[in-house]
């Protein structure tokens, strides 16, 4: 079994940190110029967001993985995919960028984008169903009867070969 890991990016990651620190700091001084309901309000409200945040940021995309099995591959994103395609059921696997038009998303319904990160279930602008899985702009395809399959974890190239090869 081989495993692509779909980690969010590492500069996501700091900004959200620094947002924190910032949003802190910021109700550390409400409290100390006098400015109470400023700072409860502050503490009230950004600290569910934040661990609401960093649970959305740091642990879904820590267990978001495309694994590679005997008969078919399996794409696990928490908790908007967790998904089967059998190696039979590939119709084409080719690279792509998802600046490509033809990958357009025109709506969602279950699905998470944030710096980057992409997972969830999508609908192409042609009317596809699209179940994708990224943290970069560069991808792989794979379409199915059912749907496409937009990947793109960090060792994008390596689960391309991968794919083709197991297609047949």
């Amino acid at each position: 079994m081989q495993s692509y890991p779909v980690p969010m990016r590492g500069a996501v990651k700091l900004a959200y940190f620094c947002a924190v620190a910032v949003t802190a700091a910021v109700a550390a001084w409400c409290f100390r110029a006098g400015f109470m309901w400023s700072g409860i309000f502050l503490t009230a409200v950004a600290g569910p967001f934040a661990v609401l945040y960093w649970y959305m940021l740091s642990v879904n995309p820590a267990r978001t993985e495309i694994q590679v099995l005997d008969d078919g591959f399996r794409i696990t994103a928490p908790p908007f995919v967790d998904t089967a395609v059998l190696f039979s059921d590939m119709e084409q696997v080719f690279e792509s960028d998802l600046s490509d038009p033809a990958l357009s998303f025109k709506k969602h319904n279950r699905a998470m984008r944030f710096g980057g990160y992409v997972a969830g279930v999508f609908e192409l602008k042609d009317g596809t169903e699209a179940i994708a899985v990224s943290n970069k702009k560069q991808v792989v395809c794979v379409r199915t009867p059912q749907r496409m399959l937009i990947l793109g974890p960090d060792r994008v190239h390596e689960l391309a070969i991968e794919l083709a090869a197991r297609m047949g």
